[in-house]
């Protein structure tokens, strides 16, 4: 919707979706940075943007997109501990390594 978005009423009606205008700010937004890609391999969506920098794990700064930009840090950090950390403690490991797994198929 924000990259390739359309204008036509009566298709947005049929998606039941209904532009606002923060929506067309951040598709100008997406649309810009995916063309200044697209030309210099730098997303840059003007002189007083933000940088969108490489992600770093280590780090985990990352761009958050909205009507206005800002880096923010650790999206959805609980979840991803749980599928970072929980879900690969020795425990479950060792369970699913010595399950009833048939592979025949």
């Amino acid at each position: 919707m924000y990259i390739f978005r359309t204008t036509d009423d009566e298709r947005l009606k049929l998606m039941n979706v209904t532009l606002t205008g923060v929506d067309k700010e951040v598709s100008d937004h997406m649309i810009t940075m995916w063309s200044s890609f697209a030309k210099t391999s730098i997303p840059s969506a003007g002189k007083s943007s933000l940088p969108w920098l490489e992600y770093e794990p280590k780090k985990s700064i990352y761009l958050d997109i909205d009507s206005e930009f800002s880096l923010r840090q650790r999206l959805n950090e609980a979840e991803v501990d749980f599928w970072s950390v929980k879900m690969t403690s020795p425990d479950l490991v060792d369970a699913y390594k010595y399950s009833d797994v048939h592979e025949e198929l």
